[in-house]
């Protein structure tokens, strides 16, 4: 029974994390098409001071916020609401997460 049950919690985590990891490369593709324009690093380093509050900014939000912002816009940042599904901002959202 325990090694059943073992390999039952291990289907469902490789399922989960095939499935977080496909989120993350999609998010990396819609982001490189929607938003490298101003936030992304050149040789390691982010090309403004804009770009680096935009880290900052990351690593001090939670997934939640990160998807309004997203949604909403910033200063010059659009608004995504209307031009990206609710699935490719969770994988944008999943993939920002990764760059730190």
């Amino acid at each position: 029974m325990t090694l059943r049950l073992l390999a039952i919690i291990s289907v469902l985590w490789l399922a989960l994390y095939s499935s977080v990891q496909a989120g993350i490369r999609e998010g990396k593709v819609v982001y490189h098409s929607n938003c490298t324009q101003c936030h992304e690093p050149e040789q390691g380093e982010w090309r403004d001071r804009d770009s680096r509050d935009f880290m900052d900014y990351v690593l001090r939000t939670n997934e939640f916020e990160l998807r309004e912002r997203i949604n909403r816009g910033g200063r010059l940042c659009p608004s995504f609401l209307v031009l990206l599904s609710e699935d490719e901002i969770n994988d944008v959202v999943k993939f920002i997460r990764t760059l730190h």
